[in-house]
């Protein structure tokens, strides 16, 4: 469910503007900070702690196919006054940035329409989200759950007090590495709430902990909500509709109970000039605030900061001249058809590096297109104010481009993901990015990375994407959106990379290496130095009732202040159908952390980064920089006849931690 303006679509085509969302503006000075005070404060506890596993079946079919399109929520408009600017946005660049890697079909809910895409990426499995229903995949693709949020094995079932549970969100937080789910409750003033899952580990399958609470204010009830989270808290920010609330409320869960499904404190706060805040979601672990974005009247973006999260929250906000734009022209073309392209709304907010990226569809000339920005934070508010480090325009000619999805990796690249739709195309999902090199304000030319087969599709669209990062290798985008085919609505997961073949920070090789698992065959520590074909091996051991195996250790000296980590390896077994697992010595504890694990490759010397997140790397750094990896290849038990496999010689060529 959403709110929006109104357009009427004339015979000739030419979209007529009913209503303007904006918001008012004029009563902030450009770059002047103001306080929001809280409204309310109340605690929340668990309404359920079940699992996944118990329920039967395990994957539940896609729900029949006659949806019913959502209310649009037309909304009163305020004028807004802000003042001009002579700013300029960028373009793009004469080349296409970005690769496909991988793709797979989501899940499709045909009771409802527009899907509300959504995703979560941890370190094995994807959680796909949509109106209204709940999946689980390997990143292969391999479906091994699905449920409906509603209905008597519905996920939210004896959580949610109505059987209405739209507009979803969830986000994997590398930071706690666990899953989170949102969704609201009922769409009236009387009973409107949320609800949220938290899982109890970085597997969706298994425990979740669930809450539910009201969000209704002054008479009215949350739509269209936000969800961002740093290392303290999550938050979730919506528009109040229906009553005499007004503008966005913004709740603001204290983190650390819910990953234990313990009591956790929520604070409310009411903007009554603002219309939809997207909070921003981060894998910084030393990060103590979250942000937010809103639009604004066509020459400026507020921003947002929600601070003494692990006291009593405080949020505050701020004004940003940007360059003008102006709300999406109506309905964006879809072959014979008209799909929704919604208002201008910020769509997605992230952190990262000390900036905040966002995205929204903007009118440009008779189609619409895409504005994104990059904001320097500046240490604000707690000194110092935001500025535009940059921004651009994604359009064509002809063309409506419209649905964002923004984020930015590890090595910086920024990459927008997005619908392109016009009088010949149905809809294609593609991708716009650009290197940290490339000049400011430029992006790359669109890049495809899948096309509806057919039209036959019209109204709603979205109402948003994911766009999210691989935390394994801290590079990999995956976005989730919508196409069409036969007249229905399908969906999409797709991933790709802008940078490839590197990573990112100072490489530092190992002081030595030795067999832990296996019998040593040749090479030392200069072996795996570098990718150059020469390898150090070690031979298999057969272990009864796990496999044949080989592994080995090896020691680094890394700087005491460094903030990431990431293993950098390169092996081969010699023939398919091994695993490569990789830990990491966890000197808090004494144990071998396992952190990642991919196909152990039969030849060759491809190489695979798995990334060790910021909260996390105190604890694998000992005295004086002590830094210890284990590798190890593993084939496993015949399944069959429960036998041993044939013993492999397992090569390294590469074997290094990366920090910065």
């Amino acid at each position: 469910m959403l709110r929006k303006f109104a357009f009427i679509r004339a015979a000739a085509g030419t979209a007529i503007l009913l209503g303007f969302v904006g918001s008012a503006f004029g009563q902030n000075v450009f770059g002047q900070t103001r306080t929001i005070n809280s409204v309310r404060q109340f605690t929340i506890n668990p309404v359920a702690i079940n699992s996944t596993y118990d329920v039967q079946p395990q994957i539940s079919p896609d729900p029949f196919y006659n949806p019913q399109m959502a209310a649009e929520n037309d909304i009163t408009p305020k004028p807004p006054t802000e003042k001009a600017n002579n700013l300029r946005a960028g373009g793009l660049l004469s080349v296409a940035e970005g690769t496909r890697v991988n793709y797979f079909p989501g899940p499709v809910d045909g009771r409802w329409a527009p899907p509300d895409n959504q995703m979560a990426v941890g370190p094995a499995y994807v959680v796909c989200c949509v109106n209204t229903t709940l999946a689980f995949y390997t990143k292969s693709g391999t479906k091994v759950f699905q449920q409906t949020f509603d209905g008597a094995n519905g996920f939210f079932n004896g959580v949610a007090t109505s059987n209405f549970i739209f507009d979803p969100k969830c986000f994997y937080d590398s930071i706690s590495q666990r899953y989170f789910v949102l969704a609201d409750d009922g769409a009236s003033p009387s009973g409107n709430g949320v609800v949220i899952a938290v899982s109890d580990d970085n597997n969706p399958n298994g425990t979740w902990y669930k809450y539910r609470f009201d969000t209704v204010y002054n008479g009215s009830w949350l739509d269209y909500p936000g969800f961002g989270f740093n290392k303290d808290a999550i938050v979730v920010t919506g528009n109040l509709f229906d009553g005499n609330g007004g503008g966005i409320e913004a709740l603001v869960i204290k983190k650390a109970p819910l990953l234990t499904g313990g009591t956790s404190t929520v604070t409310v706060f009411n903007d009554p000039n603002t219309f939809t805040c997207q909070p921003t979601r981060t894998t910084d672990g030393t990060l103590d605030k979250v942000f937010g974005v809103a639009s604004g009247g066509g020459n400026a973006i507020r921003l947002f900061a929600f601070t003494s999260l692990t006291g009593t929250p405080v949020l505050k906000s701020v004004d940003v001249p940007v360059p003008n734009y102006s709300r999406p022209v109506g309905p964006a073309h879809s072959l014979n058809n008209l799909i929704d392209a919604l208002d201008g709304r910020q769509m997605t907010a992230n952190y990262r590096f000390g900036r905040v990226v966002a995205a929204h569809t903007i009118g440009n000339g008779s189609v619409n297109a895409v504005r994104w920005y990059d904001f320097n934070m500046n240490s604000w508010p707690t000194s110092g104010s935001p500025s535009l480090k940059q921004s651009g325009t994604i359009s064509q000619a002809n063309t409506d481009i419209h649905m964002p999805a923004i984020n930015m990796n590890a090595f910086e690249d920024i990459t927008v993901f997005y619908t392109r739709s016009s009088t010949s195309i149905a809809a294609d999902l593609c991708v716009s990015s650009r290197k940290k090199s490339d000049p400011l304000g430029q992006i790359g030319q669109p890049v495809k990375l899948f096309g509806s087969p057919s039209g036959g599709y019209g109204g709603r669209w979205g109402d948003y994407f994911a766009n999210e990062i691989d935390p394994i290798d801290d590079a990999t985008f995956w976005g989730f959106g919508m196409g069409v085919a036969g007249g229905a609505y399908t969906t999409q997961v797709l991933s790709w990379q802008v940078t490839t073949g590197g990573v990112v920070g100072n490489p530092i090789p190992a002081d030595s290496i030795t067999t832990y698992v296996g019998a040593y065959l040749t090479g030392d520590q200069t072996s795996v130095w570098t990718n150059d074909n020469i390898v150090y091996q070690a031979g298999s051991i057969g272990i009864p009732q796990f496999g044949q195996a080989a592994g080995v250790e090896a020691d680094f000296t890394a700087p005491s202040d460094i903030t990431d980590i990431s293993i950098n390896f390169a092996s081969n077994g010699g023939v398919a159908g091994g695993t490569n697992m990789v830990w990491a010595y966890n000197w808090t504890t004494g144990n071998w952390d396992l952190i990642g694990s991919s196909p152990l490759a039969a030849s060759g010397n491809a190489s695979k980064v798995f990334s060790i997140q910021t909260s996390s790397v105190p604890k694998y750094i000992g005295p004086g920089g002590a830094v210890k990896i284990r590798l190890r290849g593993h084939f496993p038990i015949r399944p069959f006849n429960n036998t041993l496999p044939n013993p492999f010689t397992y090569k390294i060529d590469l074997l290094q931690i990366v920090v910065r």
